[in-house]
């Protein structure tokens, strides 16, 4: 979770943010720390389970309000081609790979 702040933080810059980006930005953390996705990945491995914790949050907050990098269920379901089903735990989504 650090590390994607860390990431927008630095690929991005705060600056050019408007204030509603980085509200945005605050409650996607939040909802990693809600989850308790950094306490949870012990015996995952870090990026796919990266991935999980992204598509598990990101499918809280609205397409529109997102960055467009941002990973979503949605896109993953289309590159896969495969039905995904939004609003499910990191696990379910870790365990899709």
């Amino acid at each position: 979770m650090d590390q994607q702040l860390n990431y927008y933080i630095t690929k991005h810059g705060t600056n050019s943010y408007h204030i509603i980006r980085k509200k945005v930005l605050l409650f996607i953390n939040y909802l990693h720390l809600i989850f308790l996705h950094p306490f949870r990945q012990e015996g995952h491995k870090p990026f796919v389970w990266s991935v999980a914790c992204d598509m598990a949050v990101n499918s809280f907050i609205d397409d529109d309000m997102l960055f467009e990098d941002a990973i979503t269920v949605k896109k993953i379901a289309e590159r896969l081609k495969a039905l995904i089903p939004e609003k499910k735990s990191a696990e379910f989504y870790y365990d899709l790979f």
